[in-house]
């Protein structure tokens, strides 16, 4: 009985095994079935012409003049040939998964009767197919197709139907911003409505407004003062300009008296990059979109495209805290002479002859701020706790002879530090905690 037991399970686990490979086998092969819906002589090269509706049954119509495909309503749109032409292949190899009506008075039953897509062809011996798109399978995703030459209702790939979801603007070729490599930007002007800002790059730095000799962008401020920029926020800047890029085109052609459509008469912001030597890229923001993005163009082109809202938040949010240096200890050991730190009424002296001076020194550049001063609670006064000072002694700098870094309580969790009397960084009191240990 256990041995016939046994036999009967492995007959129905055998049974089970061969009728699922049958049934894969089966839908493999259905799958594999394909159904010819229009003559071969409309192949993608054979195709001059197609229109088609869009969902809001507008009729886009487009033919090819000279392997340039042209928008028929207006011969100016400048048509993005690659997003045409993926819609033309697409048309060419478009076949049915499979028949499934031959009864044409049951078009009602298949969304038909109004059709949810119209599409037209034509090809180079002027022959024409239209398609017409009816409802959307909800079990197997597929769309019901009829057409005017087999007069039979087919299945048909969703990606068939999906590859037609597009407006005329979607189907533009948006003008091409300059592609620029970051190391060649000199200059960025950016006015908006609190001033003037100007990013400066000097590949030799500026001695006189920067200590640790290891800058080199400057920033000027509406009031016309000057200040070195932190190294990556610097880069953040400048990456907004290297990969300048747009969501979308809203209209082209644009006229000068249009330019108030878009906030764009009188921009909210005007950005000038300059770049290898002589060259300038322009770039105009306008009013917000519907949607919260901005309206931009630029210099050269007549197009108005929609730029992504942070980006434009950042530009516009540019202010004195923006570019400030977050590792203001960073001075390099071979700048520095002397560094003599005192905690209260300790001190200790390093000179570079000292063995620990490079790892001292590299110790004390890896302390970045993690807040600014004008992000604190107010002013600080009265806070218990140990005063830090930092003076370095430097070799040859044009002006600074000597950097003087004070680190004052601030609060339970961080300490305020000034460079030469000006405070504008918090650190964490932890990393102070660390210098304060050095000295003891």
């Amino acid at each position: 009985m256990i041995v016939l037991s046994i036999l009967l399970v492995l007959a129905v686990i055998a049974y089970i095994v061969l009728f699922v490979n049958r049934q894969n086998e089966e839908e493999q092969q259905e799958t594999e079935k394909t159904v010819s819906i229009y003559p071969q002589d409309f192949d993608a090269k054979n195709i001059t012409a197609f229109s088609f509706t869009t969902d809001k049954s507008q009729v886009l119509d487009f033919e090819n003049k000279d392997n340039t495909w042209t928008y028929k309503k207006d011969s100016k749109f400048p048509v993005n040939q690659s997003n045409v032409s993926t819609m033309v292949s697409t048309l060419s190899s478009l076949v049915g998964k499979r028949e499934v009506e031959s009864n044409l008075d049951k078009m009602s039953d298949y969304g038909l009767d109004k059709p949810s897509r119209v599409i037209t062809l034509t090809n180079s011996s002027n022959q024409k197919v239209t398609l017409y798109f009816g409802n959307v399978n909800n079990i197997t995703g597929d769309y019901y197709l009829y057409t005017d030459k087999e007069h039979k209702i087919y299945s048909t790939e969703s990606a068939n139907y999906t590859a037609f979801d597009s407006h005329l603007m979607d189907l533009i070729a948006i003008d091409s911003a300059p592609s620029i490599d970051s190391s060649l930007i000199k200059t960025i002007t950016m006015k908006k409505s609190d001033g003037t800002w100007i990013a400066t790059f000097k590949e030799s730095g500026d001695s006189k407004l920067d200590y640790t000799g290891e800058l080199t962008w400057f920033l000027t401020n509406p009031s016309k003062v000057q200040s070195g920029m932190d190294s990556q926020a610097a880069d953040e800047l400048i990456s907004h300009f290297t990969d300048f890029t747009v969501e979308s085109c809203v209209a082209y052609g644009v006229t000068k008296a249009q330019l108030k459509n878009y906030g764009l008469d009188h921009p909210r912001m005007t950005i000038q990059v300059a770049y290898d030597t002589t060259k300038k890229f322009d770039i105009f923001i306008g009013s917000k979109t519907p949607e919260g993005s901005y309206y931009v163009k630029w210099k050269g082109s007549n197009q108005v495209c929609v730029l992504n809202k942070d980006t434009v938040d950042y530009l516009l949010g540019i202010n004195n805290s923006t570019f400030i240096v977050t590792n203001p200890l960073n001075i390099a050991s071979s700048a520095v002479n002397k560094l003599v730190i005192n905690v209260d009424k300790n001190s200790k002296t390093f000179t570079s002859k000292d063995s620990n001076f490079e790892e001292l020194i590299s110790q004390i550049q890896a302390i970045n701020s993690e807040k600014f001063y004008s992000q604190g609670g107010g002013e600080y006064s009265e806070i218990s706790g140990n005063v830090v000072t930092l003076t370095y002694v430097l070799k040859d700098h044009k002006n600074f002879n000597t950097v003087i870094c004070k680190l004052v309580p601030y609060d339970k969790d961080y300490y305020a530090l000034s460079v030469n009397d000006k405070t504008q960084w918090l650190i964490n009191k932890l990393d102070v905690t660390k210098l304060i240990e050095i000295v003891k």
